[in-house]
């Protein structure tokens, strides 16, 4: 007796920002790498510890998220892995009954939309910090040069004298 497990597959746009591999650990044991498909597996039924992480630079790990599952017969589960913004940060792992490929689809497209969001948010803060700082050298240099011009004037006083 036994389930069928799917590891929702990454969407290109996440490979692109967070790179890396995600390792897929069923009870202590690897049992694969999650790529740009779906990772489809059965598993007996019982509780089981479902670990996943990303690899990272220098043959490391990151975003190590753990849950356990308990599979009944014929009772199919979603499982989706989120990468960590920040290599301190724990990864994050969600858990649904599967329903349909169609489901996986909408899941894809929300996250594709939500880091394109989130990479057009992230490149506006950085126009509008470096139009403040473009802001701050313009004025900087008019107020060097007004300076260079009133100390002229000052010197040009004090030689005709």
């Amino acid at each position: 007796m036994s389930a069928k497990i799917v590891f929702m597959r990454r969407s290109l746009k996440e490979i692109e920002l967070f790179g890396g591999d995600v390792y897929i650990d069923i009870d202590g044991k690897n049992i694969g790498i999650l790529k740009t498909t779906d990772y489809v597996i059965e598993l007996e039924n019982g509780k089981h510890t479902i670990k996943m992480y990303k690899s990272h630079k220098y043959d490391t790990y990151i975003g190590f998220a753990e849950t356990e599952v308990n599979i009944k017969e014929g009772n199919d589960l979603l499982v989706q892995y989120s990468c960590p913004m920040i290599i301190t940060q724990p990864g994050n792992i969600i858990v649904s009954d599967y329903k349909s490929e169609e489901q996986i689809a909408n899941a894809i497209l929300e996250r594709e939309q939500k880091i394109s969001n989130d990479q057009r948010i992230d490149e506006q803060k950085k126009q509008e910090i470096e139009e403040k700082n473009r802001n701050g050298m313009i004025i900087f240099i008019t107020i060097m040069i007004i300076l260079a011009i009133i100390y002229g004037i000052y010197l040009a006083q004090l030689q005709s004298i």
